[in-house]
């Protein structure tokens, strides 16, 4: 299976399917057999995504195991998708008030906790 993404979001999008070695190649393997940084940590910071790259290569340089990058990376991307489909479904109209004032509430207690780390 080949999969092709051009924007961050698709990345993440494709590598939410991929297994564990996938992610071993793209994270470990390549940047050990090209001796520098990891390409696809360059390819998001060429697209703008400063912050996902930093991410990831801090989970990769942290020693944790691949399944544990990740999960973890996974997570992270998906918390910070929260407000970005909460107003696309409040747009799109696909959202009542009642699960749009939970979704608010589940964020601001996830901002607030952030801030107070």
């Amino acid at each position: 299976m080949s999969l092709v993404a051009y924007t961050p979001d698709e990345l993440l999008d494709c590598l939410a399917s991929c297994d564990r070695m996938t992610w071993f190649h793209h994270l470990i393997e390549e940047a050990w057999l090209r001796a520098g940084p990891i390409p696809l940590v360059e390819w998001l910071r060429g697209q703008g995504a400063t912050r996902l790259a930093n991410m990831i290569e801090r989970e990769v340089s942290s020693g944790r195991s691949v399944d544990e990058i990740r999960s973890r990376t996974l997570q992270r991307w998906r918390r910070s998708r929260i407000a970005v489909r909460v107003a696309d479904a409040a747009r799109e109209g696909t959202m009542d008030q009642a699960s749009s004032q939970d979704a608010a509430e589940i964020l601001a207690r996830r901002l607030a906790r952030k801030d107070s780390e």
